[in-house]
């Protein structure tokens, strides 16, 4: 039927129609043909040329799936080899051993505050908590909590060229540590947001929250109280006492505060050789 149909004779809109659909019809006989006739490899190479533009789609998307695939595929192995490479480097370089200055501070202060690491008890990860000992002169509870990411990078700046001989005795040091101190009473906890600053704590903010245990009754959660203060706002004879209160009553004096800045920097590195482990697991 569609061999003897002319359309020679047709002209305009209409029989340019007529024209579409003859041809319309003819590549879907072609595709018929070759679906009943062609093997598959030879069906799928004449179905490319002349099927229709949405299974050209189909093909085209099914093939970069699969070139997707594959460059994954190539990505995770390399990513492990070198993952590897970094292990190896950190383990070398950088073993993962407490030191013996750190240990001797640690002991130290275990006479006076229970040090809990957050990996020992795989409940708190990287985050280490200090419990002090005894209380404070009005029976107060006070606990130190850091994490060992919260330090901070300050950038070199054109004064660190300058004092000669302090220069490698900086190096030394443990960068500044974003700590809290929490002192509970009464159902109420003040939490002093505060730096570790050349051995020293340095309080830059205070906040007062319902205490872990009577946290559940209260409606709201931390987000909805009243944040404080911005303390450099207050007079400095304030701020200072403060500092004052955190180092004579809380009992986070230089010590505390060395070993601290000291312990986050120990603990990052070995959180980061885990990460480097775990993450290998994964993707090896």
């Amino acid at each position: 039927m569609i061999k003897s149909l002319s359309t020679a004779t047709v002209r305009g809109p209409v029989g340019h129609t007529l024209r579409r659909f003859v041809v319309i019809q003819r590549q879907q006989l072609q595709i018929k043909n070759l679906s009943s006739n062609c093997s598959s490899t030879s069906r799928t190479a004449a179905i490319r040329n002349t099927t229709s533009t949405p299974n050209l789609m189909i093909f085209n998307f099914v093939s970069k799936s699969s070139l997707a695939s594959n460059s994954q595929y190539r990505f995770s192995s390399n990513l492990s080899s070198l993952l590897n490479r970094e292990l190896i480097e950190e383990t070398e370089t950088n073993p993962i051993e407490m030191p013996e200055e750190l240990s001797k501070l640690k002991k130290s202060l275990s006479a006076k505050w229970a040090i809990v690491d957050g990996s020992a008890t795989d409940s708190d990860g990287a985050t280490i908590k200090m419990f002090k000992k005894e209380p404070t002169s009005n029976g107060s509870k006070v606990v130190l909590k850091f994490h060992c990411q919260d330090t901070v990078q300050e950038e070199g700046g054109l004064l660190d060229n300058i004092g000669g001989g302090d220069e490698e005795e900086e190096e030394e040091m443990s960068p500044p540590l974003h700590f809290e101190v929490h002192v509970s009473r009464a159902g109420k906890t003040m939490k002093l947001a505060c730096i570790s600053e050349d051995a020293q704590a340095i309080v830059e903010g205070v906040t007062i929250v319902p205490s872990d245990d009577s946290s559940s009754s209260s409606g709201g959660g931390e987000e909805d109280l009243y944040r404080g203060p911005i303390l450099e706002d207050l007079p400095e004879d304030v701020r200072d006492e403060f500092d004052l209160y955190v180092k004579e009553e809380c009992g986070v004096d230089e010590d505390v505060a060395s070993f601290a800045a000291m312990y986050a920097d120990y603990r990052e590195q070995a959180e980061y050789v885990r990460w480097l482990k775990e993450v290998k697991k994964i993707v090896e």
